[in-house]
């Protein structure tokens, strides 16, 4: 499980969202 929380709060955790771009956060932002 890798967050707790409403829909909008996972898809916002900074793993889910490294996931999903496939890279790291901070090379995102």
């Amino acid at each position: 499980k890798i967050a707790e929380g409403t829909p909008d709060e996972v898809l916002r955790h900074p793993d889910v969202i490294a996931a999903y771009l496939g890279e790291s956060v901070h090379a995102a932002a």
